[in-house]
């Protein structure tokens, strides 16, 4: 029978880890031991293909219809932009983030990159490219989304690979703006500092506030 050295407890499972406080178990299950669970009924495998590609004709739909009536109404300005990335956004955020089976820090991610990328391009096609996405928009909804993944941290009940991951998005999220000012891409600094800085103080807090079990299975993980 398996043991959860977190929980204390023996677990009968022929899984690798605890079904409560999900830390590493030990001990081996006998071969002949049949799991109590039944099996489960994948459900979302006959709809989400339906749904994805329902949401996908109808997204485009939008977006056709926008451009067309965009280039009857005028040709001077291009103001359809601004709902086809409000469109492409919605999409993206339903097909990533809930028709998904990705990692919530993933997924959250590559949102915050496609919400980015969309502000952009607003800006240099509708807004006269001021600058505004690149110094304002996109560090803040970088530091938005470093927030959203310390929250993240704090209250779900993740394993110390979900740990190891949504630091490593958090650095990389904290690090962007200071490259893309040192490189003369963003023209104002302190957006990037301040998304640094608040990297740094949910990272400081994530590492104290550590669960002990999380901390060991790491460095056990990482041979420390």
């Amino acid at each position: 029978m398996k043991y959860c050295p977190q929980c204390k407890a023996h677990v009968k499972t022929v899984h690798d880890y605890c079904p409560i406080c999900h830390q590493g178990l030990n001990g081996e299950m006998r071969e002949s031991f049949v799991s109590p669970y039944p099996e489960k009924q994948e459900t979302r495998k006959t709809l989400l293909p339906v749904t994805k590609n329902i949401l996908f004709f109808l997204t485009l739909l939008a977006i056709v219809t926008l451009a067309v009536i965009n280039l009857l109404a005028s040709h001077e300005t291009w103001w359809s932009l601004v709902p086809i990335g409000s469109v492409l956004y919605f999409w993206l955020a339903v097909r990533i983030g809930v028709l998904s089976r990705h990692n919530v820090a993933f997924r959250l991610a590559m949102l915050t990159v496609v919400l980015i990328a969309i502000v952009n391009v607003i800006d240099i096609f509708y807004g006269g490219n001021k600058g505004w996405a690149r110094n304002y928009v996109s560090p803040f909804v970088l530091l938005s989304a470093n927030l959203a993944l310390g929250f993240l941290l704090w209250f779900k009940n993740t394993d110390y690979r979900d740990y190891l991951l949504y630091m490593l998005t958090i650095i990389v999220f904290s690090l962007v703006p200071l490259i893309l000012y040192f490189t003369g891409l963003v023209e104002i600094l302190w957006p990037a500092v301040a998304v640094f800085g608040v990297a740094v103080l949910i990272l400081f807090l994530i590492t104290l506030f550590f669960p002990a079990a999380i901390k060991e299975e790491i460095k056990k993980r990482l041979h420390f």
